[in-house]
């Protein structure tokens, strides 16, 4: 099978004696450092970045894109170092991006000089033409204003971290469009992998990983469910490295891919999926984000519309009206703070009277083109001390306010473009777990535009990175039936022997109905 991931391993061009000399020596390399990380825990970290990259190098492609998939959700983490050995930039997760795309295009190469008839990431013209290239104008375009932008903003707030015109376009376009290439290498592994179902692995880990972290800073902060439920705990979950919102929208985009593959997953994976639904759940409710519970209401209701088996229905109500009696008060407190005083301040959290209202007039006065990426930075208010926040607490606000009216447009037609790639994957997917896959692909980007009402960007974000995986495995598999090459259905053994076709199952993730 021609693919540009799918290439042969190493060992392959190499002789048997050859492979395991690497492979020694990888494990040497790692065992020399490790015993350093006992004088430096950051050797400690750079221990596991050379065996991965190593791994991925030496072994399989591919096996840097899996840890990409576990990693990226988790990238913005500060137990994520941003840098190692002090080189600004050299942090794991972009030294593993950068290393799997190296490693790609080698193997490409090495396999266009044996005459094999392999392609790179499969790049569609509506991503670069509608996303990139707005983005990119847009960030051009801010980079004159660089030096308007107050101190504060570098000192007191510490919202950023670049001083001049070329940190600016690396921070505001060059780092966040590794997601939109972690997208391209998303796609390429579910158009080359026989079984593309390890990389949703991956993901559904990265998730758990970023639970188990939110209710380990509830539970080591000592505080009651009241107090983590009032706005003098909202900067709580901020010392892992995300807002709350940011976080709920991250682990919401997770839930609604799992939770519309288990309506198709049979045996005890359906129950492990149920398990990693209900984590994922309470990990939600507990950042007590607003913009998180509306986003969770938008998953339970896109699964209610779209699934046709009334057993379903039925389970769904009454895990509803489960959860509505065993959640917390906390819960409901958060939810409706504010409205019974009726206090719009309280409601927004303060936008609808301190932000919204001095970035309006901005957005007027640029409402053609905007002003340049991250513009609230340098606007008028921000100059004068009245405003001192790093965006304007509404996606659509701040799409707006940088790219104006034309690039308003431009990018949301990327958007429905993106939507209409999720919807016809679902359609022409052979399996029933891709088709809910792309389908629960569809919603993570429903949930940018709800929870985009309160916070994020319409830019690349982090919180966004599983929808970006559901968009580049979108991409992936169409351009896998275009090959006219089926995935690899494991569940469905031709053999008449039932003790046969179990062996054959044994060692695959999922198993789903046909």
């Amino acid at each position: 099978m021609p693919s540009g991931l799918a290439v042969p391993p190493v060992w392959r061009w190499l002789s048997r004696q050859g492979a395991a000399a690497a492979l020694l020596g990888v494990l040497a390399c790692g065992l020399f450092l490790g015993a350093l990380a006992g004088l430096s825990g950051e050797f400690a970290l750079i221990v596991g970045v050379v065996v991965a990259l190593s791994a991925a190098i030496v072994l399989q492609a591919r096996l840097g894109v899996w840890w990409l998939c576990l990693l990226f959700p988790l990238s913005q983490l500060n137990v994520i170092p941003r840098q190692m050995l002090g080189i600004t930039g050299f942090s794991p997760i972009n030294v593993l991006l950068l290393a799997t795309s190296g490693a790609v295009i080698v193997f490409w190469v090495l396999a266009r000089m044996r005459g094999r008839n392999d392609t790179l990431p499969p790049v569609p013209m509506p991503l670069l033409a509608l996303y990139v290239l707005p983005i990119a104008l847009a960030a051009v375009h801010g980079m004159q204003y660089v030096h308007l932008i107050p101190e504060f903003y570098r000192t007191a707030v510490g919202a950023i971290a670049f001083d001049s015109p070329a940190s600016y376009l690396r921070d505001v376009f060059v780092r966040p469009m590794f997601l939109v290439a972690f997208a391209l290498l998303v796609a390429m592994a579910f158009r080359d992998a026989r079984d593309p179902r390890r990389y949703l692995a991956a993901c559904i880990i990265s998730a758990l990983l970023m639970s188990g972290l939110v209710f380990y800073v509830a539970i080591a902060s000592g505080a009651s469910l009241s107090l983590l439920a009032s706005p003098r705990a909202r900067g709580l979950l901020s010392g892992l490295g995300m807002h709350a919102n940011e976080i709920s929208l991250l682990l919401n985009s997770a839930l609604a891919l799992i939770v519309f593959l288990i309506p198709v997953v049979r045996g005890a994976w359906r129950v492990v999926l149920i398990a990693c639904a209900s984590v994922l759940l309470a990990a939600v409710l507990a950042t007590f984000s607003r913009g998180g519970y509306l986003g969770l209401l938008l998953v339970y209701l896109a699964f209610l519309v779209h699934t046709r088996d009334w057993r379903w229905v039925v389970l769904s109500l009454l895990a509803a009206v489960v959860l509505l009696i065993a959640a917390p008060s906390a819960v409901f407190d958060r939810a409706l703070h504010g409205f019974a005083e009726r206090d719009s301040s309280a409601i927004s959290a303060g936008r609808l009277d301190q932000i919204w209202p001095l970035v309006w007039p901005v957005v007027l006065d640029h409402i053609a083109i905007g002003n340049g990426l991250m513009s609230i930075l340098w606007s008028e208010p921000a100059r004068a001390g009245w405003l001192q926040v790093a965006q304007p607490h509404n996606a659509y606000l701040g799409l707006l306010l940088d790219t104006g009216l034309v690039g308003f447009v431009w990018i949301m037609a990327f958007f429905a473009w993106a939507l209409r790639t999720l919807l016809a994957a679902s359609r022409e997917a052979t399996e029933p777990l891709y088709r809910q896959l792309f389908l629960g692909g569809v919603v993570t980007v429903l949930l940018l535009f709800v929870q985009g009402l309160s916070d994020d960007r319409f830019t690349p974000t982090v919180p966004q990175a599983f929808m970006w995986f559901a968009i580049g495995a979108a991409i992936g598999y169409r351009a896998r039936l275009a090959r006219g090459v089926p995935v690899a259905q494991p569940h469905r053994a031709p053999a008449p022997s039932t003790a046969r076709a179990g062996r054959h199952n044994r060692g695959y993730l999922f198993r789903t109905r046909a």
